[in-house]
């Protein structure tokens, strides 16, 4: 294919919040006391979640309030292409 698939997703820990155009995935950590732990993970870690490392890779982090646009498309297969040929990733 040309263009990969591509999931945008939306880790929150709030149930009802409306995510047009992203994948909720549900994430809240009881571990984590402090909130700014629990907003900045996904930004940072997500990567760690086994079905992450499994299915995705590449990923990129994009602000929540960036709404996913078909029109970026090609700039994330450019990017995701030369992530994955890059030595360091």
């Amino acid at each position: 294919r040309r263009y990969p698939r591509y999931e945008f997703l939306m880790f929150t820990n709030m149930i009802d919040l409306e995510t047009p155009g992203w994948r909720k995935v549900l994430h809240f950590d009881k571990s984590k006391r402090r909130m700014i732990t629990q907003s900045r993970w996904p930004k940072f870690l997500a990567w760690r979640e086994k079905w992450v490392r499994k299915y995705c890779p590449v990923v990129f982090y994009i602000d929540g309030n960036a709404a996913p646009k078909s029109r970026k498309r090609a700039l994330f297969n450019d990017q995701g292409a030369a992530i994955l040929k890059s030595e360091v990733g």
